[in-house]
């Protein structure tokens, strides 16, 4: 059984100015000429880090920028979360589902923050004979986040030399570093089974081009890529007949409904049962573009 925990890594190529003891996900260390940040978690620190951090020190902190030192720490806590769920969550507590997922599923990874997942899965996985019929399904958001950074830390991936060649990428930008670089996104739509975007027109796009595409436009006519439309399917999400919720409603009674659905939906989650405070779904990326910030400020 592949037991996969994740480790911290430490980093000279943080730049910070931090006034205190930082919070659970960040610890300082002082050294004689360095001061270095160790971060667990996939993504380079940004705002949301930047909150989390000031409401745990009480300290303004400024100037935030991570490299990909700050970014990974050994397997990556997300990736190892996301291929260890499957096989490991027990799901009879409901009444549609009984046991763990098992092996034999596909894992859907989205934009370049889990670009990795495909790569991990083979090397740590099915290298050992476990999700040998495990599929990934890589979704393109946003074509212009690609996880772009330099080639001589491909190391720290802790992944074999043969997938080097997914992630070499040449850029004209001097931006983390000059030359050579590793690129996240291009590993993922090379090394998964299948290209998805979230649109037949956005598919169009990134194979027009080497601007819309992002320089990636090569790669992705290569592998190809199906856009799915947004939306949903209204008879498996009508609420007069959604086999999810034990209180049924329609358009003339949702709103006598809808509290009682929040009652149940909060008992179900052990949080207080109250009809009048607010419940918000969120699921985005941690971006600042998708209002995250603004989330978190007006956290109480």
């Amino acid at each position: 059984m592949a037991c996969i925990t994740p480790s911290k890594f430490t980093s000279r190529s943080f730049c910070g100015n931090i006034g205190l003891a930082a919070g659970p996900d960040l610890k300082l260390i002082n050294g004689p000429k360095n001061q270095i940040a160790a971060h667990n978690g996939l993504r380079a620190l940004k705002y949301i880090d930047m909150l989390l951090l000031r409401a745990n020190a009480k300290a303004p902190i400024k100037h935030l920028r991570g490299g990909l030192g700050d970014v990974l720490g050994g397997l990556p806590p997300a990736m190892s979360a996301a291929l260890e769920a499957p096989r490991a969550l027990n799901l009879i507590s409901s009444k549609h589902f009984t046991g763990a997922y098992g092996e034999a599923i596909t894992f859907i990874a989205n934009d370049w923050h889990t670009a990795l997942l495909p790569c991990y899965l083979k090397s740590m996985y099915k290298s050992r004979k476990i999700y040998r019929n495990a599929k990934v399904a890589f979704c393109i958001h946003n074509v212009a986040y690609q996880g772009r950074f330099a080639f001589s830390d491909f190391s720290i991936l802790n992944l074999p030399n043969h997938f080097m060649g997914s992630f070499d990428f040449v850029d004209g930008y001097d931006k983390p570093v000059k030359g050579r670089k590793l690129n996240w996104m291009k590993a993922g739509i090379l090394e998964s089974d299948m290209v998805l975007t979230v649109s037949p027109y956005y598919a169009e796009e990134l194979v027009s081009g080497i601007e819309k595409g992002v320089e990636l436009d090569n790669i992705i006519r290569t592998t190809g890529i199906t856009g799915i439309v947004n939306g949903m399917d209204v008879q498996e999400w009508d609420p007069s007949s959604d086999k999810y919720i034990n209180i049924k409603c329609r358009a003339t009674t949702v709103m006598e409904a809808k509290p009682l659905l929040k009652e149940a939906l909060q008992a179900e989650l052990g949080l207080p049962v109250d009809r009048n405070i607010p419940m918000i779904g969120f699921v985005v990326r941690l971006e600042e573009q998708k209002g995250s910030d603004i989330l978190a400020e007006a956290i109480p």
